[in-house]
């Protein structure tokens, strides 16, 4: 079975907005959508539309041995 992060990492829109310093490099982070679940989310939206985005979290940083992955996904 898969490891699932635990729901301790969300933070509740109602308690903090996120700011730059929670976001990635193209000011993103991972939201809960009302409608459509869990999205990669520009943190001005998430601002604009509290309502929508009832929960967020920063983007876990990648699992290590990406770099391999990538490199075998662009062998043919």
């Amino acid at each position: 079975m898969t490891e699932r992060i635990p729901n301790k990492y969300w933070i509740s829109t109602e308690n903090a907005k996120p700011q730059q310093r929670d976001a990635d490099v193209y000011r993103c982070v991972l939201a809960l959508h009302v409608y459509n679940g869990v999205m990669v989310t520009r943190t001005e939206m998430i601002s604009e539309h509290p309502k929508m985005y009832p929960f967020w979290m920063p983007i876990p940083e990648e699992p290590e041995g990406m770099d391999e992955a990538r490199k075998r996904a662009l062998e043919r």
